[in-house]
């Protein structure tokens, strides 16, 4: 499924209502798989009911039953990303500039809850907008939590040459299995400081970034750019308070440390155990996050 405005275009593909190509300003602004194949890495993907890891898939349910979900990222032993990155969702409609798919994510092990979900993406005269929604379609109260996973095309196919800004006080400290271990550490004077946009050089980032700071209209707005060529700013509102950042360093080549992950997040990484920004639905309420991309400047500028 594509759509288009004026010089933009966007492709969306049914299995997991994935984001799988975006170019604007002349040029590819997200890095993008063809058509028909497994996403690679998470490329694109939405990430619900939970973003991140869930450690040993294990968490209590807002009602206190023990819950059990599939381990689906063996060498950490954890519930990666959630039950709807790797399930087909229906188109519901479509013109040139937008396109809606839902998806009834229903009761099975591990999450005995049935949630109503619907995605929205569209294009306009800033950029890319998605919106997604989850209605709790069941009788009992579901924790929820969303996130996105688009990765960002960098100068020179290269990660390292890219200048990124990211308004964060705060990153995550984890284990070697990527779960928070409940420590914020200030970025002041560490590698992690990009509240003023610098290069990444040959820093690894697979952290979660925390204490995030919005604009004057509520938004947070991060930038990957190429000093004097272009500009991708990616923008999120609340819900959405965590962000993690990944810069490709465990993937094999040609992928690895050619796009930069930044992922949107309404809770940070086993927040079904630590119960921190996770919501709560009852029945019959829902839950709207939305994000989107603004794209400066062009390849050749």
């Amino acid at each position: 499924m594509h759509i288009v405005h004026g010089a933009q275009r966007a492709e969306i593909e049914e299995v997991g209502a994935t984001l799988r190509a975006y170019r604007a300003a002349g040029r590819d602004v997200i890095d993008s798989f063809a058509a028909g194949e497994k996403p690679p890495a998470c490329h694109g993907e939405i990430l619900a009911p939970w973003p991140n890891r869930i450690a040993g898939g294990r968490y209590r349910a807002p009602d206190g039953s023990a819950q059990q979900l599939p381990i689906t990222e063996p060498a950490r032993g954890n519930a990666l990303h959630g039950l709807v990155n790797t399930v087909a969702w229906t188109p519901a409609s479509q013109r040139d500039d937008a396109v809606e798919l839902v998806r009834e994510l229903l009761p099975q092990p591990g999450y005995p809850f049935h949630l109503r979900m619907q995605v929205r993406y569209a294009l306009g005269d800033t950029g890319l907008e998605c919106t997604l929604r989850a209605t709790n379609a069941g009788d009992g109260t579901a924790p929820y939590g969303a996130g996105h996973h688009p990765y960002f095309t960098c100068p020179n196919g290269r990660v390292d040459s890219a200048v990124l800004r990211i308004p964060a006080d705060g990153v995550l400290e984890s284990n070697a299995r990527l779960i928070p271990t409940g420590r914020t550490v200030d970025v002041t004077g560490t590698v992690f400081d990009f509240r003023t946009p610098r290069q990444l050089g040959d820093l690894t980032l697979d952290h979660c970034f925390a204490q995030l700071h919005p604009d004057a209209d509520g938004m947070v707005r991060v930038s990957v750019e190429d000093p004097q060529r272009w500009r991708t700013t990616i923008w999120m509102r609340p819900p959405f308070r965590w962000l993690m950042v990944f810069s490709s360093d465990t993937l094999a080549p040609p992928l690895h440390r050619r796009a930069l992950a930044v992922e949107p997040m309404t809770c940070p990484p086993n927040a079904f155990n630590s119960g921190e920004d996770v919501i709560l639905l009852a029945p019959g309420e829902s839950a709207e996050t939305s994000w989107g991309i603004t794209a400066e400047g062009a390849s050749g500028g």
